[in-house]
């Protein structure tokens, strides 16, 4: 499955896709859990809020309306993470582009691995941050040692 179709999936599970007739300001508010992030306080689900909305105004059409993703902010240490997992369908993991990305985003992966988190996961990555390297070490590493399918937008 390319890209495109990819995020078409992850967008529209479990019956999220807008209806041609449906107007915008109707649709339903999609919760989006992310993990990752420095902290779980308001500030931190704006950060990305904020970075659905410049998604979305570079033209990735698979968000709709950026205003319809409710950012909600959750610890691999949530003792609810694995019925969290099972009653939402949209995760993001949050990576950032200093030194020590990589290592929080592996010790993120390993731990959904090991505590039935979601199974796929966009990530949500500062902006300018080349595929190659941190991005393509960490869909690897989330694919190969966990088994979890880790998508990453290419521009």
């Amino acid at each position: 499955m390319d890209q495109a179709a990819s995020l078409r999936q992850w967008a529209t599970e479990r019956g999220s896709a807008r209806p041609a007739n449906r107007p915008v300001q109707a649709l339903k508010t999609c919760d989006l859990m992310v993990l990752g992030l420095p902290g779980t306080s308001r500030k931190h689900a704006e950060a990305a809020s904020e970075r659905l909305q410049s998604w979305a105004e570079a033209g990735h059409q698979w968000l709709c309306d950026p205003r319809r993703w409710r950012c909600v902010p959750v610890s691999t240490d949530d003792p609810r993470l694995h019925q969290l997992a099972l009653d939402h369908a949209r995760w993001a993991l949050w990576v950032d582009a200093d030194l020590g990305a990589f290592e929080r985003g592996y010790h993120t992966l390993r731990e959904l691995a090991a505590r039935g988190g979601p199974g796929r996961l966009l990530a949500f990555h500062a902006v300018g941050v080349p595929r190659k390297g941190l991005l393509s070490n960490l869909q690897s590493v989330a694919s190969t040692n966990f088994g979890l399918e880790l998508l990453v937008l290419t521009r």
